[in-house]
């Protein structure tokens, strides 16, 4: 029922997590 949302929810983590391993390499 909620599967796709799952994905969605997994996939913008995925992109979060990117995006503070960035921030935490800079600093």
């Amino acid at each position: 029922k909620h599967e796709w949302l799952a994905d969605t929810n997994i996939e913008d983590l995925r992109e979060f997590s990117k995006e503070l391993y960035k921030k935490r390499e800079k600093l």
